[in-house]
């Protein structure tokens, strides 16, 4: 996990977020901190655009938007080029499992400071490893 500003420096919207998060660079995280809002303003980091986790709906960059935030669902944004066979199988476990796609995401530490990204495909928790 990482500030915005880590991967958009010259972004100067960037530099000003506090309340997001990158996980590895292609998952923008932004979790509701209010409590009880169901909504929330959310920063999409100039330079590459991005896509709804949860509607694939695609946005620019370098722009403030407004989103959804039920109490299953927290923001997600994917940048544009993230790896297809990683979003495959995001969606494929959630597909055969019926939950969240992002409840099959499993990040660990590793000791050299790495993040593996355990991507569960099916219910017989066979995984894709993904390094950041």
């Amino acid at each position: 996990m990482r500030p915005l500003f880590f991967d958009f420096p010259s972004d100067p919207g960037s530099a000003a977020i506090d309340d997001e998060f990158l996980f590895g660079p292609d998952i923008l995280v932004a979790p509701v901190l209010e409590y009880e809002a169901r909504k929330r303003k959310v920063y999409l980091p100039a330079g590459t655009d991005w896509t709804d986790a949860w509607t694939d709906k695609k946005f620019a960059g370098g722009q403030y938007l407004e989103v959804d935030a039920p109490l299953e669902k927290i923001p997600v944004f994917l940048r544009a080029g993230i790896k297809q066979p990683l979003i495959n199988n995001i969606k494929q476990g959630h597909e055969l499992e019926g939950r969240s796609p992002l409840s099959n995401l499993l990040p660990r530490l590793e000791p050299s400071g790495e993040i593996l990204l355990l991507v569960k495909q099916n219910v017989e928790e066979r995984s894709q490893r993904v390094r950041f």
